[in-house]
């Protein structure tokens, strides 16, 4: 419990010290930016830390984390003496609104760490290489951090969300084996009070807001209802099956993102994501106040360069999204609004990706119809009866009938986009004036984003059948927010013409269309607690220490002992598997990690050497190939766990007489360590023979 109070206390620590410019930024708000401070203030905190590690200072150093939370903390100090006079009398005119909101974000908190105890650990998908991630970046002198899985080069893949992990770790004290797990159940709470935020922009009832926010947080498609109708009730439920619909794809959203437990991307930069809409969500101040103006310009490029920097799939989404927000004069911030970020961001940041090469999808290649409606027959279903609801929308549809001409060829293309598109040119036509104007914006994004996949997808390292893969995953994940919030403004209109149509059946007919996404978010939270009998705990070692117990006894004692640039030895193995485990729970950079993964990463002939050399390293007689590799590498300690000794049976030492030093360990098994004068005793041998 200690643990779960001083990771809140670091959050709301962090949210205090960015409330003045939400207080500013966002002051024709319902709740002043309230709901933006959690995300905002960590956000900042985490950039600002950054950029101090890239510019050479320690950045764990108790000066680096003084200097940067104790001058925001005077800079805060001196903004509540100036505007006390102000904030005072609006926190009580608004006390009943604020601890609303607080308390709905503690219910998904909690909630989320509810279940996050239940399922706590590092085994399955990526948890391992996340945590891996999440040491490296606890251990960094400098930014970027060593990657744990190919020593002696910098991480290569997004960080960013990570580095946020392990800020709200030290500030709190925190282990990062329990920071872990709170950071799974921060991000859906946080996602959650984001996505509240983009409601009271738009002035709505707290009621409405969070109904919107649960169903952009904690919905899911309408898979298992369809199971359900279909098998007649006899079927097993299976979480996976409902992001695996379209095939050779993936289609997550992001409660199933919080169930699979991956500190992943995607989902880090979630929060980041939703407040890019909220702050771009159109006010009276975006012009004729210059200050609130700056101020809101200040932060977008914040958290667009935010967003790129944690997943560099949110570039062209975002863009779209301004792009279109100007276009249908949604906004009237300036077009060169998110310049800075577009020209500083690369000077701050090193971009190591992979060449860009998009390929056209092929009319075999596109996604069926049924499945792709089930994974957005909700949001589509709602955004087209509202549409049918909606004033003059079939007199604008007879009068601009050219309008859809350009349908035509998706029609012999893909069905989904020529659907899609429809529906887009439908909300343009009706956009009109007020509020509604930018809901159809959004929506419109969110079409288009679901469009992109089905004509074109990045030609990345995946083969046949799987081409679109991560293209359709990251560009469905982003319009998931964007179709679901629409989709939720949708719902409240139409329910308010149902209550006016049928004062009684209308909720209730509104109420049980909208259960049909909640049937998966019920059925998985079941799922979830029959899986396992252990002790609730948000220690994610727990259940490694039962599974793994001498590996588990290597890592705490190894994790004691590192020092700043120490490298060891363990065996390199397949992804997915519990290889590489040292390297990740301690942070000690190995040779190789997941060969794949760092093939997916850096596109690098070295991995196969690598993986040779680690393998070698175990099975060598041969003194002078020891000896070159060693020094290659940089080895300080040598692994002997569970995986080594299940992969080679048994593993000779004689020849390391002389080299190594036992550490500790039991059996066979333990951690071995080299010694200072290994390449005076190797030499020694070498002129021996």
């Amino acid at each position: 419990m200690i643990y779960v109070l001083a990771f809140y206390g670091a959050s709301f620590f962090l949210a205090v010290l960015a409330f003045p410019l939400c207080f500013h930024g966002l002051k024709r708000h319902q709740d002043r930016g309230y709901t933006s401070c959690k995300v905002l203030g960590l956000t900042m905190a985490t950039f600002i830390h950054g950029c101090m590690g890239r510019l050479g200072l320690s950045p764990w150093s108790p000066a680096t984390m003084g200097c940067l939370l104790g001058l925001a903390f005077l800079a805060w100090l001196i903004w509540f003496v100036r505007c006390r006079n102000s904030l005072v009398p609006w926190l009580r005119q608004n006390l009943s609104l604020l601890f609303g909101l607080e308390a709905a974000f503690l219910v998904v908190f909690l909630l989320g760490l509810w279940l996050v105890a239940h399922n706590p650990g590092l085994l399955g998908t990526e948890k391992l290489m996340d945590f891996g991630i999440l040491k490296s970046v606890l251990r960094a002198d400098i930014f970027p951090p060593i990657d744990p899985w190919f020593a002696g080069e910098p991480l290569n893949y997004y960080w960013f969300g990570h580095h946020s992990t392990a800020l709200l770790c030290k500030i709190a004290s925190i282990p990062p084996r329990v920071g872990y797990n709170l950071m799974l159940a921060f991000l859906l709470a946080t996602v959650f009070q984001a996505s509240c935020g983009l409601f009271l922009s738009g002035l709505m009832r707290l009621s409405n807001t969070l109904l919107g926010a649960s169903m952009i947080t904690l919905a899911g498609n309408i898979t298992p209802v369809w199971d359900l109708v279909t098998e007649h009730g006899n079927v097993l439920f299976v979480p996976w099956k409902a992001t695996r619909i379209i095939p050779h794809t993936i289609t997550e959203f992001p409660f199933f993102s919080f169930l699979i437990g991956d500190l992943h991307a995607h989902f880090l930069m979630l929060p980041a994501f939703t407040l890019f809409l909220v702050w771009l969500f159109p006010c009276s101040s975006d012009r004729g106040e210059g200050a609130v103006a700056w101020i809101r310009v200040g932060v977008l490029n914040l958290l667009f360069s935010v967003a790129v920097l944690g997943n560099t799939w949110n570039i062209p989404v975002l863009g779209l999204i301004f792009v279109v927000f100007k276009i249908g004069s949604v906004t009237k911030l300036p077009w060169w609004s998110l310049l800075p970020s577009i020209v500083f961001w690369p000077l701050l940041f090193e971009v190591q990706g992979n060449p860009l090469i998009l390929a056209w999808v092929s009319a075999e290649q596109t996604s069926p119809i049924g499945p792709f409606l089930l994974m957005w027959g909700m949001p589509f279903a709602l955004l087209t009866v509202y549409l049918l609801y909606k004033e003059d929308t079939l007199r604008l549809i007879q009068s601009r009938w050219y309008y859809f001409l350009c349908c035509v060829p998706f029609a012999f293309h893909s069905l989904p986009a020529s659907i899609a598109i429809i529906l887009a040119i439908i909300l343009w036509l009706t956009a009109g004036k007020g509020g509604g104007k930018t809901w159809h914006a959004i929506a419109i994004c969110g079409l288009i984003v679901v469009v992109v996949p089905e004509c074109i997808y990045l030609n990345d390292s995946y083969t046949s059948p799987n081409e679109r893969l991560n293209t359709v995953f990251k560009m469905h994940y982003a319009a998931w927010i964007l179709l679901m919030s629409a989709s939720a403004y949708a719902a409240m209109r139409l329910n308010t013409t149902l209550q006016k149509v049928s004062p009684r059946s209308g909720p209730i007919l509104m109420s049980l269309w909208l259960m049909s996404i909640f049937v998966y978010p019920v059925l998985a939270i079941g799922e979830r607690l029959r899986a396992g009998d252990d002790p609730l705990t948000l220690d994610s070692f727990a259940p490694l220490r039962k599974a793994y117990p001498l590996d588990m006894k290597l890592v705490t004692w190894l994790d004691e002992v590192l020092e700043p640039g120490d490298v060891c030895l363990e065996l390199p193995g397949a992804s997915y598997s519990w290889t590489s485990r040292i390297a990740a729970l301690t942070g000690c950079p190995t040779i190789l990690g997941w060969e794949q993964h760092e093939m997916l990463w850096r596109k690098d002939s070295r991995t196969g050497a690598r993986a040779r050399d680690a393998r070698q390293l175990y099975v060598t007689e041969n003194v002078a190939e020891r000896k070159q590799l060693i020094e290659k590498y940089g080895v300080k300690w040598v692994v002997i766990g569970e995986s080594e000794l299940q992969s080679f049976g048994s593993i000779s030492l004689s020849s390391w007489d002389g080299i190594l030093s036992r550490e500790m360990g039991q059996g066979l098994g333990g951690i071995y360590a080299v010694q200072k004068t290994v390449t005076t005793i190797l030499s020694d041998r070498l002129d021996e023979r």
